[in-house]
């Protein structure tokens, strides 16, 4: 069933190959700053996997050639993060795993080297606490959920033996991060000193979907 659904949201995707309902829906809010082949390639790719049936890796790799059109960038980019808009280095991840190919190796290589060692000199911020710091608006997501493609790459049959402990050891130290290895945790109810008052619908304590709302001060 859940396979079936899948084929039949990505024929849906792949027929409409549109970013106009979120500019006029979501404007201001969750552009789809990366486009849509990222996603279409994400998804086959994920199908490919599900089936192993080959039309849906040919698509798969298809829209791989699309990755940082939009920017009308010639290379894929590594100094970003997956995210809710972004998934080309999740969907680079995958073809690794799956083809082996030197091209995907690369680009998801590049990505984590940048958050860790460094790419020709070119490397992430870290935060005196030893946050790898991305962006400023919810930096934890994007660090953890490097952390987690990190662990996947190690523990890939194609990623360089020299770099697997270097990616698990940041993954480590991302995820102590979030749980409170510098003093303060960031999970709520997790540790001796945790939010109390998060930015977050449904742990924030107000009843009225109002983020301002001061009473109650902290989360249920």
């Amino acid at each position: 069933t859940c396979i079936q659904h899948s084929k039949e949201l990505l024929a849906f995707a792949e027929a409409t190959m549109s970013d106009s309902y979120y500019s006029t829906v979501a404007d201001s809010f969750y552009k789809s700053n990366s486009g849509f082949y990222d996603e279409l390639c994400f998804g086959y790719a994920w199908l490919y996997k599900a089936t192993n049936d080959s039309a849906y890796l040919a698509k798969a790799e298809e829209y791989a050639e699309y990755w940082g059109k939009k920017s009308q960038t010639t290379e894929t980019k590594y100094d970003w993060a997956t995210c809710w808009d972004d998934v080309t280095y999740a969907g680079a991840l995958l073809l690794a795993e799956i083809t082996g190919d030197d091209h995907y190796n690369d680009v998801i290589r590049r990505h984590l080297d940048y958050w860790t060692i460094g790419v020709d000199g070119d490397k992430i911020k870290y935060t005196p606490g030893g946050l790898a710091f991305c962006d400023t608006w919810g930096p934890l997501r994007y660090a953890t959920t490097t952390a987690f493609m990190a662990l996947l790459y190690a523990e890939c049959e194609y990623c360089p033996a020299d770099r697997v402990d270097t990616y698990v050891s940041f993954a480590k130290s991302q995820v102590d991060y979030a749980l409170g290895s510098t003093g303060q945790s960031y999970v709520c109810g997790f540790g001796e000193n945790y939010p109390v008052s998060p930015h977050h619908r449904t742990a924030s304590g107000v009843w009225d979907n109002n983020c301002a709302t001061t009473n109650p001060a902290t989360n249920r």
